[in-house]
């Protein structure tokens, strides 16, 4: 079950922006410049305002009170950062596990992550992982929710599985929660150096991969 946003706000890696905005189109014209609102719609105890920005359709989602938990939009497998799919790697997993269609960049009031879909077999988690590589939670796919999951600081991924503790037994894994949070930076320093826009969108896209 997807969890539910209240008006206690967590004091957690995700957690959501502490004020509340006044002004949800002056919030999107100050943070994502130039961007044209497309729908605003309540889903799921949640506000979700679509936008285009710089050719892409992106999605931020609030909760009713009106405070900004992240903005998500899809990035294909070979748009990742090398830093995150080595950090893939790392925790025993091939680059063919990543799902090619199902990622998405996540923007929040702590920074710039991504939501990695992995698939193996029946080992589908997300996750959630710093620019640097480095994966900071791990998520079911019914939890994730499109993003509108509300971190509670728990990780609620079963570690139990039989997958995950074959992975563990037999390969190296990544910094799960080593490294700290870099205040300045606004990244997590591992100390290591929802919505479907379908194929189209991204063959009129030419950019080169994010780093």
């Amino acid at each position: 079950m997807a969890a539910t946003p209240s008006n206690e706000v967590p004091n957690t890696f995700f957690s959501i922006q502490q004020s509340k905005v006044k002004n949800l189109g002056r919030f999107v014209e100050q943070k994502y410049p130039g961007a044209r609102i497309l729908d605003q719609d309540h889903d799921d105890g949640f506000i979700e305002v679509k936008i285009r920005h710089e050719g892409i359709e992106k999605i931020l989602i609030f909760t009713e009170g009106k405070r900004w938990i992240r903005t998500i939009w899809e990035v294909r497998r070979n748009r990742l950062p090398k830093n995150v799919i080595s950090g893939v790697k790392r925790a025993g997993l091939a680059y063919e596990n990543i799902d090619d269609n199902d990622n998405m960049i996540v923007d929040n009031p702590q920074g710039r992550f991504y939501a990695v879909q992995i698939d193996r077999d029946n080992y589908e988690p997300i996750f959630l992982m710093s620019r640097q590589g480095a994966i900071v939670r791990k998520i079911n796919h019914d939890d994730w929710n499109d993003g509108r999951w509300i971190d509670d600081g728990e990780d609620h991924f079963d570690e139990g599985d039989d997958e995950w503790n074959h992975l563990d037994r037999h390969h190296p894994r990544g910094h799960d929660s080593d490294g700290e949070w870099d205040e300045e930076d606004g990244h997590w320093d591992d100390g290591e150096d929802r919505f479907d826009e379908g194929d189209d969108e991204w063959d009129d896209l030419h950019g080169e991969r994010e780093d």
